[in-house]
C-alpha cells in the first residue's frame, strides 16, 4: 500500500467534491483526492511530500493525500466508523484540523462535529464513542499539544502561560496519567469555572479521570 508520496504538484483542484490535486513522482502521474486544508497548502510546480492513504472500493483504488501525518491518521480512524466514508471524512477534515478534531472528540463535543456538513446526531455520537480511546496516535497527541494551550479565537489566555494549568499537567504526569488524558481533562476544566489552587484543581481534574475513587 502505499503511505507517502514525493514529487511536483501538477495540478490542484479545490473545487471539486472532494478535492483533488496530481502529484507527479518519477514521470507518475499520481491522482490524491485530499481535504480543503491539504489544498490550502498545495502550489502547482512546487515539491513536497504528502502521506497518503490507500483504500480500495468496489475494486477500485483511491489514493487519499495530507499534508500532515496526523491529518492522516484521523482520515483512517474516521473512516474505521459507521456511516463515514472517505468523502464525508475530508469533510470533517475540511472543518476540522487535526488537533480540534480530537479536542472534540475527547471533549465529548457533539454539538461542534454535528457543524459538519451531513454528519448527523448518530454519526457524531459514534464518532465520540467509537474514537475517544484511538486519539493516542503519536502524530495526533502531537499535533493536540502543539495547539492545546495557545489562546483561543476568543482571546482568552493560554494555559502555557497560566502556572497553575501547568503545575496541573505536571502533577497529573507524576501520578501517572497519560497525555491525551491529562490533555483531556485540561480542556474540560477549562469550560467551567477556573479553580482558585492548585489543589482545587487536582481534586477536580480526579474526579474527571478517576469518578469511582473521587467522586465521593
Amino acid at each position: 500500500m502505499i503511505a507517502l508520496l514525493e514529487g511536483i504538484v501538477e495540478e490542484i483542484s479545490p473545487e471539486n467534491s472532494p478535492p483533488a490535486a496530481v502529484l507527479l513522482c518519477n514521470g507518475v502521474g499520481y491522482h490524491l483526492l485530499c481535504s480543503k486544508r491539504t489544498c490550502s497548502h498545495l502550489k502547482v510546480g512546487e515539491r513536497l511530500r504528502l502521506f497518503v492513504s490507500s483504500q480500495t472500493r468496489d475494486g477500485e483504488l483511491r489514493l487519499y493525500g495530507f499534508f500532515e501525518r496526523a491529518e492522516r491518521d484521523c482520515f483512517d480512524l474516521l473512516i474505521g466508523v459507521q456511516g463515514v466514508g472517505g468523502k464525508l471524512a475530508l469533510v470533517v477534515l475540511s472543518h476540522f484540523d487535526s488537533a480540534n478534531l480530537a479536542r472534540a472528540i475527547l471533549s465529548g463535543d457533539q454539538k461542534s462535529l454535528q457543524g459538519v456538513s451531513g454528519l448527523g446526531t448518530r454519526t457524531a455520537q459514534r464518532l465520540v464513542v467509537e474514537l475517544e480511546g484511538k486519539m493516542s496516535k503519536p502524530s495526533i497527541i502531537a499535533s493536540l499539544e502543539a495547539t492545546a494551550w495557545r489562546a483561543d479565537e476568543t482571546g482568552e489566555a493560554s494555559t502555557a502561560s497560566d502556572p497553575l494549568w501547568r503545575d496541573l499537567a505536571d502533577a497529573l504526569g507524576a501520578l501517572g496519567f497519560e497525555r491525551s488524558e491529562i490533555t483531556r481533562t485540561l480542556e474540560t476544566l477549562r469550560r467551567i469555572e477556573r479553580p482558585d489552587s492548585l489543589d482545587s484543581a487536582l481534586r477536580q481534574a480526579l474526579k474527571i479521570l478517576r469518578p469511582a475513587i473521587s467522586g465521593g
